[in-house]
Parts: structure tokens; sequence; C-alpha cells
């Protein structure tokens, strides 16, 4: 759920927070695949059949190599602070990279086409980098490519052993349970609203009426509703409504504001701000 809030995300109204947001993001997802690699290698094999267990490696093989890839992306994605504005070819390209991650590990080259190729300069290392992400991610699309076929292959041989079907990949993970969200009442939010004002300091948003705003202080708010709040399990959303001021330009806007958090252990980090 986390990465559908990229949607609209712009490397051009992107603060300093948005920044190191992005960065961890691509670190979680190389977390992700190594996790995912681990689990797999670490499963009993006394009973598994010979073929499962020759795609099971090749699987683990791959979910490594994904995981550096998305460590170089945040590497790169860190390095953004130091950068001019026209390379931000390059910082298109991983947030392309991030709003392709929930349609399969197949769809990751869509986001190559979308953003690197025709933007590719010259940029010095910074063009390597890029390119060199461009030629792992082909190598990856096509070791991905070719896992399919081996599951497909897995498949056949394992029901005309054992006659009958087995399930994708695919569909034994939409299988797994998910929390249904929890709706949190107007006495759990009102305490919050001092802390999502804090939070918002230093973020920037953009509207289409009202152009580029960042928060700069929390004197700017003149008025600031929690109107709605959901949790989702790992993530949580706020919906709010607030009457800014400039201090020093006098501007006045009204906006309202989906505030995502992330959830992880004993800590919450606001990840994403949208205007709505």
């Amino acid at each position: 759920m986390l990465y559908h809030r990229l949607e609209g995300f712009s490397a051009e109204n992107a603060s300093a927070e948005d920044l190191q947001t992005m960065g961890l993001l691509f670190r979680q997802l190389a977390e992700t695949c190594r996790a995912k690699a681990t689990e797999i290698t670490s499963a009993r094999v006394g009973d598994v059949d010979v073929d499962a267990a020759n795609y099971g490696v090749k699987k683990a093989q791959l979910m490594v190599e994904y995981a550096k890839m998305f460590e170089r992306a945040a590497q790169l994605t860190e390095k953004q602070n130091e950068l001019t504005s026209g390379e931000n070819w390059l910082f298109g390209y991983l947030f392309a990279l991030a709003r392709h991650s929930d349609q399969g590990e197949e769809a990751w080259g869509a986001a190559l086409k979308e953003e690197l190729v025709d933007k590719a300069k010259t940029f010095g290392n910074l063009e390597v980098d890029g390119r060199g992400i461009a030629t792992f991610k082909q190598s990856l699309d096509d070791a991905t490519a070719s896992l399919q076929t081996v599951e497909m292959q897995t498949r056949i041989a394992l029901a005309q052993r054992y006659g009958r079907e087995f399930p994708t990949s695919e569909a034994l993970a939409s299988q797994k349970p998910t929390p249904a969200p929890e709706v949190l009442s107007s006495a759990k939010l009102k305490p919050m609203r001092e802390e999502l004002m804090k939070n918002l300091i230093g973020r920037k948003i953009r509207t289409p009426t009202d152009g580029t705003w960042t928060f700069d202080a929390m004197g700017e708010f003149q008025a600031f509703d929690v109107t709605h709040g959901t949790n989702y399990g790992d993530v949580v959303d706020f919906e709010v409504s607030t009457h800014v001021k400039g201090l020093f330009s006098g501007a006045e806007h009204n906006y309202r504001l989906l505030l995502t958090y992330q959830k992880s252990k004993d800590t919450v980090r606001l990840m994403f701000v949208k205007p709505f």
C-alpha cells in the first residue's frame, strides 16, 4: 500500500525529507528481496520434490540480484541532494521504478522504458551509474522471464507426478490474509493534531491552482483539523484540512492533505504528504 502513495510524487517538488523517504523505500525493497531469498534458502528440503527445489533455488538467486539493484537505486537517490536540476532524469527513473513495484517483478522494465532510455544524456559518472542500473535491470528482466518458464515447467511436472493442479506463485501470494483496516475514532485523532503539524514542517506540496508550498513553521497554521484516520497495519493514513498563511509572504491557502505514515517496530515515520 505504501508504494501506491508515490503516484504524482515528483523530483522537482521533493524536499530533503522526501529524498530521505525515497532512499528508505528502496532500501526496504532491497531488504524485502533479501528476506524472500533467506526464507527460500532456509526452508526444509528433506521431503521437497527435486523440481520444486530447483525452482526455489533459481527464485532465491533472482531475489538476491533484485536486492543488489535496489541498494544501488537507494545510493543514487541519496546522491540527489548533490545534483543540479538538469540531472533530474535519473531521479525520475527511480520514481517510476517505485510506482511499478506493485505490478510484479516483470513490470520493473516498464519503469525503465518510461523514464531512463530517452532522457539519459551526458552527466559524467551519474550517466554511467544510471545506465549501469539499466543494463542490470535488463538482465533481471530476462532472468525473471526465464524463471516464469521454469515455474510453468515445474507445475506441469508436479501435476503429472502427483495427479493434481498446483497454483502459480502469484496465486499463492494473493491468498495471504491481510488484517481489516481500523478507522480511528475522533478520541484517538484529537491528541495527534500537534504532532501531525510538527511533522509537516519542511515538507513541500504542489497543487495546480496554488503551485508549490513549503511548510516552514508552526505559526503558518491558522487552522488545522484531523478529519479522518485509517490504520492498515504497517501503514496509517491521516486526512487533514488546514488553512495556512505564510509568515513572510502573507499568502494564504486552504489545503486538504493525505499524510501517510509507516510503522516499523517501535517507530512511526511520515512518508508522504499529498494534497487531494
